[in-house]
């Protein structure tokens, strides 16, 4: 798993996650107000595709 960061979007800084191969489609997960991209580490174990 990544380590997360900041990007700057539209003026904003937004704490993001970036995972996988970037030569597949994107998957974009977003979370409700109060919580947090952590919600999301163990639904995106499933993400990763095949391995080795």
């Amino acid at each position: 798993m990544s380590t997360p960061s900041y990007v700057t979007v539209a003026g904003r800084r937004t704490w993001v996650r970036i995972e996988g191969d970037p030569a597949n489609p994107p998957l974009l997960l977003l979370h409700g107000i109060g919580r947090s991209l952590e919600d999301w580490a163990p639904s995106s174990r499933g993400c990763e595709g095949p391995t080795g």
